[in-house]
């Protein structure tokens, strides 16, 4: 019979986050926000942990950003008039919707621009984003692949064989289409060929500065479509039927179970403060 005492121990349990941890990171960001110059709000796309804190050095002192969860930072900036931390901020909170993040400090909106344009990259596509174009991988043999990964191949989908070593596609194979979602397998194979149909980058939506509010950019579809039918009485959940987007859309990563259609921000309601942990 089995033993009772043959369990297996999971070494990856963490702490859960507690309300400790949020206030922490609800003081850091209105400290930040009190001595800024100026509060911008960010966009950004296939983020990536090791290119955020890459951004974050070449700020230095210049700026501060912060990428906790939406209402948090809401919350730091003040929703209200009557509650917001300095006089405009209310209409920047409002923005905060989606994957989004705050930027406080002295620099400009052209000095951080000039910041995020330095560290642009391409990257793998994450899953649920629309493909840029198609790619048809051709009938032939893959080269640069090792002979081991012919079967995780096929289970992905991939029409192929060995031939004398070598990874050969019996016919060609369209991995995706363009404007079409890239889904999981699709993913997974653009990873394992080296397609990056992704681009690391982050843009100014809005800037505060001397208690008045410019907008620099409009905010994404998604985010806007879901404003528009909130104003009308149609829930979150609701909307989340019709626009593509999950009801989850608005969670940290770690709540937004299933969530695969987004970019997942860094868990940093409290980390971002001090360090990032590696990409994979």
């Amino acid at each position: 019979p089995k033993s009772r005492r043959d369990k297996v121990v999971a070494l990856t349990k963490v702490k859960k986050k507690g309300r400790d941890n949020k206030e922490k990171a609800l003081h850091a960001i209105r400290d930040a926000v009190c001595s800024a110059d100026a509060v911008y709000v960010l966009r950004y796309s296939h983020m990536k942990n090791a290119k955020l804190k890459e951004v974050r050095e070449a700020l230095g002192d210049d700026a501060r950003l912060f990428f906790a969860a939406n209402g948090l930072m809401a919350a730091a900036l003040g929703r209200t008039e009557e509650d917001e931390l300095r006089p405009g901020l209310g209409q920047l909170a409002g923005r905060l919707r989606g994957w989004c993040g705050v930027a406080a400090g002295s620099a400009t909106k052209e000095e951080l621009e000039a910041v995020f344009a330095e560290h642009e990259e391409p990257v793998f596509a994450k899953v649920g984003h629309s493909a840029p174009r198609d790619v048809v991988v051709p009938k032939g043999p893959l080269e640069g692949l090792a002979h081991d990964m012919e079967p995780q191949l096929r289970k992905e989908g991939l029409p192929c064989r060995l031939n004398r070593g070598v990874i050969e596609l019996i016919e060609p194979h369209t991995l995706c289409r363009e404007g079409q979602p890239i889904g999981q397998k699709e993913g997974r194979l653009l990873r394992l060929l080296g397609y990056e149909l992704g681009t690391f980058r982050m843009w100014v939506e809005a800037e505060w500065r001397d208690s008045n509010v410019t907008e620099h950019a409009a905010p994404p579809e998604e985010v806007a479509a879901l404003a528009h039918k909130e104003s009308l009485g149609v829930s979150a959940a609701a909307a989340a039927f019709d626009d593509g987007m999950g009801a989850d859309m608005m969670l940290p990563s770690h709540l937004a179970k299933g969530a695969a259609s987004a970019d997942l921000p860094p868990d940093d309601d409290l980390d971002e403060l001090e360090s990032d942990e590696e990409d994979e």
